[in-house]
């Protein structure tokens, strides 16, 4: 397979896998929320629900795709980030790692 091929097969499979969250999330919110708001009622604030289906990226692309965001003034989300990395925040002030000061 050509590496044309390959990036065409992959981009296709994200597309069926984005399809099915998006159905998934309709159905989601069909079935259940419709119910929470049969018990909480109208004035209740709707659930919301939003499944994010992004294609594979190594943390440096995402570190790197995060950092060109801010440089554009597009505000960026840590919690997302740390979601999507995986990396935790610190649990206290000796479990952090310290910040990297310029070039030796």
């Amino acid at each position: 397979m050509t590496q044309a091929q390959a990036t065409v097969h992959s981009l296709n499979t994200l597309v069926l896998i984005v399809a099915h969250a998006l159905s998934l999330q309709a159905t989601i919110e069909e079935q259940a929320f419709a119910r929470l708001l049969d018990i909480n009622g109208m004035k209740a604030p709707t659930p919301q629900l939003r499944l994010q289906v992004l294609p594979d990226l190594s943390p440096e692309v995402m570190a790197k795709l995060f950092a060109k965001l801010q440089e554009m003034g597009v505000p960026c989300s840590l919690d997302q980030l740390r979601q999507m990395t995986g990396i935790r925040a610190p649990s206290s002030e000796s479990d952090t790692v310290p910040e990297k000061r310029g070039k030796p």
